[in-house]
């Protein structure tokens, strides 16, 4: 049996960084998230930093390192979603027609991307995060991803 797959987001999921707050570090929750989710889930990177891209690059991989202690070797490893416009893209290109379970966790949606959650009957599969308005966020959110889990393993 395949693991769900789990996109993840960096900027104000995984970390306290962004051009509007340049001090970076691990949002409180990621050292017990990533062992956990890498166990359960085939991780997926849906981020701007590696907007059209095919992998991760590796000044991320090392400043993810620097700033949160994730091993470079396992951010390295997890692949990139494709995306140049919405992160929906992404999401598409790796999922396609097939009946893959899979989660989304993320701190913003742009309009078009709740449009295609809602328009796909996945918005349930979208589970905010955002550690610049809530520190506890990626807490919350891994009580809910587990949660999730339960619920995607149930269905298989």
């Amino acid at each position: 049996m395949l693991k769900p797959i789990l996109f993840l987001d960096i900027d104000g999921v995984l970390w306290t960084y962004s051009d509007l707050c340049p001090i970076a570090g691990p949002a409180e929750g990621l050292k017990e998230l990533w062992p956990w989710a890498r166990k359960n889930f085939e991780i997926y990177w849906l981020t701007a930093w590696a907007v059209n891209r095919t992998e991760m690059p590796k000044d991320v991989a090392i400043r993810l390192w620097k700033y949160t202690g994730l091993p470079v070797n396992e951010t390295i490893d997890c692949p990139v979603a494709p995306w140049l416009y919405y992160k929906s893209e992404g999401v598409e290109a790796v999922i396609g027609d097939s009946d893959r379970q899979w989660l989304w966790l993320e701190d913003e949606l742009m309009l078009e991307e709740i449009e295609w959650l809602v328009n796909t009957n996945n918005r349930w599969r979208h589970i905010f995060c955002n550690v610049f308005r809530d520190k506890d966020s990626l807490v919350e959110a891994t009580r809910i991803l587990k949660f999730a889990l339960d619920k995607l393993v149930a269905e298989e």
